[in-house]
């Protein structure tokens, strides 16, 4: 079936941007570069008040510009995407809200693409927040190191203060791709320490933390694969009971993993993922996408741009898996039921290509665009889990 110039624009968005509405880029060019996550930063912890003044007054410096009003001010001060977050996160720093300095300090590094030093001091801020964040909410972080023949990687291991239940089920948890580790400590508060659950987090390569670790298309998991090593060597992490969550295309690696490294998963969620159709044709895609999402994207691969295009195809899991083998591991695939992003039928698909396969569509969510609302998917994702934990 012939997929429109319509609907191929709104795919390519999903390359990159985890969990916002795209229609403004469909619409004409953008006054702004970076995709504004106003709701899903507040979600993530920081204040709406704060964040929707620190957009306002980027734009009120800027206007007038034929510039995006977030890249006008290059230098580092009254005006600059950098320095405007950075002014609210030492300000919440300062407060002790660690939580919000982590948020703010997360935004003025986004979008993570050709990071200057302004933007990688404001991530180390963020990391260190995150970690007196996580432990003033009464749990225990730890920034591990890795190592790979990809090269350093670092991951976080989120555990609860109560050692008496080690070892303990754990959760492989990864974003989509704009972004980082520093917004998941809800999740972790919120839902999976309830369970008495561990939670190791980290950066997709090419972002964060692991901006250094370029990958090839064939080798979107390595990081995965890494961690699963490790969790093999901490006898305070239970080997037997493993189970990935990831989210647009932190979904994309999760599902891969289920058929590539299936002996050693308990249960996987693709939320959103962005598994299958955007990548039949990257090169159409990539140059229907916003400006940040084409450049973020290609910043993530060690290949050249028109290699990349070439060998994008890779990237469909249909490509080796989907329809092809079907996986021991179970699989649920959630999201709400309106995402050309991430489309009902590649959701159908995953769950056919698993022998215990599942779809649940959020009927009650009403989001418009990409990725399913927070709360009502992981109300659906823990009792699910519990089952295989």
């Amino acid at each position: 079936m012939k997929i429109t110039n319509y609907i191929l624009a709104a795919l390519a968005v999903s390359l990159l941007i985890s969990c916002a509405s795209t229609t403004r880029y469909l619409n004409g060019k953008s006054e702004w570069y970076r995709e504004l996550h106003r709701e899903g930063w507040a979600e993530d912890g920081g204040d709406s008040e704060v964040i929707n003044q620190v957009i306002k007054n980027i734009k009120n410096k800027n206007n007038g510009t034929s510039n995006y009003y977030d890249r006008h001010t290059s230098q580092y001060t009254v005006g600059n995407w950098n320095y405007e977050w950075d002014q609210v996160a030492t300000k919440a720093e300062n407060n002790n809200n660690y939580l919000q300095a982590t948020i703010y300090s997360s935004i003025a590094a986004y979008p993570f693409v050709n990071m200057d030093k302004h933007a990688q001091l404001s991530y180390k801020k963020a990391l260190i927040n995150y970690k007196k964040a996580v432990e003033k909410g009464g749990f225990n972080l730890e920034y591990i190191p890795l190592s790979s023949e990809k090269g350093d990687m670092q991951v976080a291991l989120h555990l609860p203060e109560n050692k008496d239940k080690d070892p303990r089920p754990v959760i492989i948890m990864t974003n989509g791709s704009d972004k980082v580790l520093t917004y998941l400590y809800p999740f972790y508060r919120d839902y999976f320490s309830l369970q008495g659950w561990a939670m190791i987090s980290f950066d997709l390569p090419g972002i964060g933390a692991n901006s250094l670790i370029q990958q090839d298309p064939s080798n979107t998991n390595s990081i995965h694969q890494r961690v699963l090593q490790f969790i093999k060597d901490d006898p305070r992490l239970d080997e037997n009971s493993i189970a990935l969550v990831g989210k647009s295309f932190g979904g994309h690696s999760a599902a891969k993993m289920a058929f590539t490294d299936q002996d050693d998963l308990s249960a996987v969620v693709s939320w959103c993922g962005v598994i299958n159709r955007p990548f039949k044709n990257l090169r159409f895609s990539a140059h229907k996408a916003p400006p940040m999402t084409k450049d973020a994207f290609i910043s993530r691969f060690s290949l050249s741009e028109e290699a990349l295009y070439q060998r994008g195809h890779e990237l469909a899991l249909s490509e080796k898996f989907l329809g092809k083998v079907q996986t021991s591991v179970p699989i649920l695939a959630i999201n709400h039921g309106n995402d050309k992003l991430s489309p009902l039928g590649d959701m159908k698909l995953l769950k056919m290509s698993s022998k215990a396969g599942e779809v649940i569509v959020i009927d009650e969510d009403n989001t418009e665009g990409h990725c399913s609302s927070d709360m009502p998917s992981l109300q659906q994702i823990i009792p699910w889990l519990t089952q295989y934990l």
